[in-house]
């Protein structure tokens, strides 16, 4: 719930700063999630880091949601919420062929060829979610800093922190930001070339 309660407030920060539902979970993204990188690197603490961040969103959707609300329902129909859902199933589905949980057997299930890469970032996210403080270095490559993924692997442990099992929200994450990819793409091609058309074959292309 909490998890669900989070990924709300990236979506609604990320559409008052864009006003389109395609950027609005990159653009929430960077800015929540850094947010409460920079919070937690002052606090060294993420329960104290969460619910700064909580208290700051709340006064923002006291503020803003009759105004965000219709203008949402202005400018959206409800078959395009609905494209945005099932192209996130989708693009869940395939992530999680890479990466999910055997919870009969209490094991992860990772791709042959990727065990070695998820090593790294399972016990970094874990670090994370765990509740600790910043540091700059995997704990799976000891002594190394950091080259990639770090916010990314912030992100997935932040939501594990609140909740939510270690692969979904790793795939949640990889899901959603594919989702708005799509829909960027969408967006960018039919209005460069001002057919909508073009901007259906560029995602089928892309992909």
């Amino acid at each position: 719930m909490l998890t669900l309660l989070f990924l709300f407030s990236v979506f609604y920060a990320g559409y008052i700063l864009t006003k389109k539902i395609g950027a609005s979970f990159i653009a929430g993204s960077l800015l929540c999630v850094t947010t409460i990188f920079i919070l937690l690197f002052l606090s060294h603490s993420l329960s104290m880091s969460l619910i700064i961040y909580s208290v700051g969103f709340l006064i923002i959707l006291c503020l803003t949601f009759k105004k965000v609300l219709g203008d949402v329902r202005k400018q959206y129909k409800s078959t395009q919420v609905l494209l945005y859902i099932v192209l996130f199933i989708l693009s869940f589905l395939l992530f999680e062929k890479s990466f999910s949980y055997d919870s009969l057997n209490h094991s992860f299930l990772i791709q042959s060829n990727l065990y070695q890469d998820f090593g790294g970032r399972i016990s970094h996210i874990r670090y994370f979610s765990s509740g600790h403080a910043f540091i700059p270095e995997v704990p799976y490559f000891a002594g190394g800093l950091v080259l990639y993924h770090f916010m990314f692997e912030f992100y997935a442990g932040i939501l594990e922190y609140l909740g939510a099992r270690i692969d979904l929200a790793f795939n949640i994450i990889s899901a959603l930001s594919l989702t708005s990819f799509t829909f960027l793409l969408f967006e960018f091609s039919s209005r460069l070339f001002k057919n909508k058309i073009v901007g259906i074959i560029a995602p089928i292309l892309f992909f």
